[in-house]
């Protein structure tokens, strides 16, 4: 897998910060293998596995996942044991309705630091500016550059 330095730079800037990380881009741009690299960063910083939640709504584990509702159940079974912060990381969201509540009362609920992938404009819907005003941040993925 190819280090991103830069983006890696910005994941840096906003670890363990209040924001959600918004990860956005094109489809096929490369937002699943910049979250799994994010993974192996958190591991590497000594973060326990069992502290970092990866949810894929595009795998067959998780896309019976389609409500806000659902989503919830399953991230509160996986976080119910963990003791210290939890590294919540959600790719292609915009599969789940209503993703934004559950993402912000996630935020609000626990000590956790989150991380959403997504490709399509819902990602920029009005009801999330509304429910988290202020705090997310957009992080743009393009694909390669020559220098990469």
């Amino acid at each position: 897998m190819i280090k991103r330095e830069d983006y890696l730079n910005v994941f840096y800037n906003y670890l363990d910060t209040d924001f959600i990380k918004i990860i956005i881009g094109l489809r096929r741009c490369g937002k699943t293998t910049f979250l799994k690299s994010i993974i192996e960063e958190l591991k590497g910083l000594g973060i326990a596995d069992e502290n970092i939640i990866y949810i894929s709504l595009e795998n067959v584990k998780y896309r019976h996942i389609k409500t806000s509702k659902e989503l919830d159940e399953v991230v509160l079974d996986k976080v119910k044991d963990i003791e210290g912060k939890v590294y919540l990381l959600f790719d292609e969201i915009q599969l789940v309705d209503e993703w934004e509540e559950s993402i912000n009362s996630y935020r609000v609920s626990f000590d956790c630091d989150i991380y959403v992938t997504g490709s399509n404009s819902k990602l920029f819907s009005s009801e999330l500016s509304t429910l988290v005003a202020g705090r997310y941040v957009h992080i743009n993925i393009y694909p390669f550059s020559f220098k990469e």
